[in-house]
C-alpha cells in the first residue's frame, strides 16, 4: 500500500502517520494486532452467549468468515491468514505478533472444545488438543482457499462437514 493510499484513507497527513506509527510496518503490526484482538473478543463472546460450547464455536468461526465476506457474499480471506502467507515469512515481528494472537485463538478453542466433550456434545477420535489443531488448521485453509472466490454458504458448507468429521453433534 502506497502512502497516499494510506493518507487518503485514513484522512491524516504523511506526517501524523509517520509520527503516530514511525513507519509502514508499524502502522500495519497495529492494525494487525487490533483485527486479531477484535476478532477474538468477538467471537469469545459469540461463544460465551450461545446455547452449547459446540454451536458456539461453529457460530464464532461462521462469524469469522463473514467479516471476511463481500457484500456480495464471496468470501475474501482472513488479514491474519493473509499476512501468514504472505508478509510472515520475510517479518519476523509480524510473524510473532501472528503466534501470539494464533496461540490465545487456540487456547479458547480448546478451552471450548474442552466443555463439549463435558457435556457430551462431542465424542472425539482424537485428543481435545490435536482436534483444537486440526480445526484451527482447517480455518486456516478454508481462509486461503475462500480467496478464489468461494461462496460464504460455501464455506459453512465445508466447516460444518468438517465439524461432522471430527465428531460433533451440531443439531
Amino acid at each position: 500500500t502506497s502512502m497516499s493510499d494510506l493518507t487518503e484513507a485514513t484522512g491524516l497527513h504523511k506526517g501524523s502517520l509517520y509520527q503516530t506509527f514511525g513507519d509502514k510496518l508499524a502502522l500495519f503490526k497495529a492494525a494487525l494486532t487490533q483485527y486479531m484482538e477484535q476478532l477474538f473478543l468477538l467471537q469469545k463472546s459469540v461463544i460465551s452467549e450461545a446455547k452449547s460450547p459446540s454451536l458456539g464455536l461453529r457460530q464464532a468461526f461462521y462469524v469469522a468468515m463473514e467479516r471476511s465476506t463481500t457484500e456480495e457474499g464471496v468470501c475474501r480471506g482472513c488479514m491474519a491468514v493473509n499476512t501468514l502467507v504472505e508478509t510472515a515469512p520475510e517479518e519476523t515481528e509480524v510473524r510473532e505478533l501472528l503466534s501470539v494472537g494464533y496461540a490465545k485463538w487456540g487456547s479458547l478453542i480448546q478451552e471450548t472444545i474442552g466443555k463439549a466433550v463435558a457435556e457430551k456434545e462431542v465424542v472425539l477420535a482424537q485428543p481435545v488438543d490435536l482436534t483444537t489443531q486440526l480445526l484451527m488448521t482447517f480455518m486456516c485453509g478454508l481462509a486461503a482457499q475462500s480467496r478464489q472466490g468461494m461462496s460464504l454458504l460455501e464455506a459453512k458448507a465445508l466447516l460444518d462437514q468438517q465439524f461432522k468429521l471430527l465428531g460433533f453433534k451440531l443439531a
